[in-house]
């Protein structure tokens, strides 16, 4: 292995404006561009400043950035590879080719300028700006040990590592990390003097390093008492906060000379730390006064949505493993789901649990999979959206997403809510029995609209060599969270296997482009001004029977070309134009005999 040293009335004139997506329908063409599907990474592919070594599998906790840098750990083969497994960090800009920024058997300087070796990498994360933070294991001469890292550009400056001093303490273990879109790294880690501190730290040097510690008091908690440890898994965002559990500690009598008085959530807001719920609260929205006894897998949303799993215990708690999904922002915390709770629109159903892979929160909208108890007896997996306290059921398995579609669902695959609030799931489709599965789709739900179909099986993929073949399967990317699955713009990563011998690619999908224009519509009233204040006012009738035009608009409010299309209003005086393109129109309304306009005869 060679070794690298790192260095949109009525009344008034106005511009009448179709919203809607502009894009193109995939078909299968023979460009080496396909709208809509950014090739990012194949396996195979040569990486730009290490022509001599190729990707051999994509990389399995790959990272989409704010702005749409790429970031992940590739197992990698070539010259020079002596190993099956020899990792490298890959780092792809938005418009670039892919480039190694750290591989196993680099060589790092401590903070003493002593070498050490690369020799695993464990996760990465990306700002906006392209810099990229990940955390390694080491070999130092005298022991093994963990640090991370900082990359910008070529530049490589170790961060942390375990045995640095941190606030007057010993940093004796490294873990997860997260870098916000703005460059703010966090990360946990243990630091020791006379007993073990768990804190999450950033990269301020000296003592502000933790900016959330046990064994430490805040403002809140009672005089005397500190956190006594942080237990279980922890949500970053990309504003910097952290949503966590931890326990509150008091001096006691006891052999070690404290005991736990109180715990629960708790959310560092950057400046503060709010206790968000106490341990043994009783539940909001639990009439039988169960209380949560237990909290796991935590969310937070870059807006502050906050969503956590709890078990659930006391009076009308039937099983000792009862849960539910609670939604929170600032003060305010809503259930979402209780196992046993009745399904709404399947009477007779009740929702099961544990809640299937992971629910996503973005603007007090939550999207979840579960396993329905069906009035049967039979179960089936289903997925649904709480919409700001609204439930309802977006697609089951068995079922076809949408009438028009017609194929039954095999299985729910990967979901994700948007930062902009835009849905996306996947689903397989298949035979009734049996493992194979035919085909898949990803779909995308936006506002009340039922679901469209984005992209899936037979449609149209770039090639690494130039031209294009059609999409076999999709998948998400392997060890990833979803919200780190998409930019600022919205676009997504997934995986794409195409048909025939084809190795798999990783792409960047955008569903402005990929969606065919969203159809708009033009509608307004024709009435009779009856007092004369120039506003459809009671008393005033609509005019049935008046000629209103529609024509494309020049840009100075005059017809351009032919009219499109000519239709008289109802007995309500309402006209409504359809299934119109974006663009920039002009209604023309045609007076009856005997009447006058009070506003305009062409509208923009």
């Amino acid at each position: 292995m060679k070794r690298r040293t790192l260095p949109g009335s009525r009344s008034a004139r106005f511009l009448l404006r179709v919203n809607g997506a502009l894009g193109a329908s995939l078909v299968v063409i023979a460009l080496a561009q396909v709208p809509g599907i950014d090739r990012i990474l194949t396996v195979g592919d040569s990486l730009a400043d290490t022509p001599e070594l190729r990707l051999s599998a994509l990389p399995n906790r790959a990272r989409l950035g704010p702005a749409g840098h790429v970031v992940g750990v590739a197992t990698l083969a070539g010259d020079g590879v002596t190993t099956d497994n020899d990792q490298g960090l890959v780092f792809v800009p938005p418009d670039g080719p892919p480039q190694i920024l750290v591989r196993e058997g680099d060589l790092v300087s401590d903070f003493n300028g002593v070498g050490m070796v690369v020799t695993g990498i464990n996760e990465a994360s990306v700002d906006r700006f392209g810099t990229v933070a990940t955390f390694v294991n080491l070999t130092h001469p005298d022991r093994r040990t963990q640090g991370i890292l900082r990359c910008t550009g070529a530049q490589i400056e170790l961060i942390a590592l375990e045995g640095q001093d941190v606030g007057g303490e010993t940093l004796t273990e490294v873990n997860s990390l997260w870098l916000t879109a703005s460059g703010q790294l966090r990360f946990l880690g243990i630091a020791r003097n006379n007993h073990p501190t768990t804190a999450f730290y950033s990269d301020r040097p000296g003592p502000d390093a933790a900016v959330l510690a046990a064994r430490l008091p805040y403002p809140g908690l009672a005089e005397g008492t500190w956190f006594g440890g942080f237990a279980g898994p922890a949500a970053y965002n990309n504003a910097g906060h952290i949503f966590c559990y931890a326990d509150v500690w008091a001096p006691s009598g006891s052999s070690t000379g404290s005991s736990r008085v109180d715990g629960g959530l708790w959310l560092y807001d950057g400046a503060r730390v709010v206790h968000v719920l106490p341990r043994d609260a009783v539940g909001p929205d639990l009439a039988d006064r169960a209380v949560i006894s237990h909290t796991s897998q935590l969310w937070l949303a870059d807006d502050g949505w906050m969503l956590f799993e709890a078990l659930l215990k006391g009076p009308g708690v039937s099983t000792g493993n009862e849960g539910a999904l609670y939604a929170a922002f600032g003060d305010s915390m809503r259930l979402v789901v209780r196992n046993g709770s009745l399904a709404p629109g399947t009477p007779g159903s009740n929702f099961g649990y544990p809640f299937l892979d992971e629910g996503i929160i973005s603007r007090g909208r939550v999207l979840f999979e579960n396993t329905l108890t069906l009035a049967s007896g039979l179960k089936a997996n289903s997925l649904w959206l709480w919409d700001n306290g609204q439930l309802s059921e977006l697609v089951e398995a068995g079922q076809p997403v949408t009438e028009a579609d017609g194929q039954p669902v095999k299985r729910l695959r990967w979901k994700a809510i948007a930062p902009t609030g835009r849905i996306f799931f996947a689903t397989d489709y298949g035979p009734a029995q049996g493992p194979s599965l035919t085909a898949s789709t990803v779909w995308v739900l936006d506002g009340e609209s039922e679901p469209r179909r984005l992209l899936g099986s037979g449609d149209a993929m770039p090639l690494p060599e130039g031209g294009v073949t059609t999409i076999r399967f999709i998948s998400a990317p392997g060890n990833v969270t979803l919200a780190q699955r998409f930019d600022e713009q919205g676009r997504l990563l997934a995986v794409l296997m195409a048909e025939g011998n084809q190795p798999q690619s990783l792409v960047r999908l955008d569903p402005d482009t990929i969606l065919p224009p969203t159809p708009g519509t033009i509608s307004g009233t024709v009435y009779a001004d009856a007092d004369n204040d120039h506003q459809f006012s009671a008393g005033d009738q609509g005019l049935g029977g008046v000629r209103v035009e529609l024509y494309y608009d020049d840009g100075a409010g005059q017809p351009f070309g032919e009219r499109i299309e000519a239709v008289e209003t109802d007995g309500n005086g309402d006209y409504r134009f359809s299934d119109l393109d974006p663009g920039q129109y002009l209604v023309v309304e045609v007076n009856l005999p005997g009447y006058e306009s009070r506003s305009p005869d062409q509208l923009r």
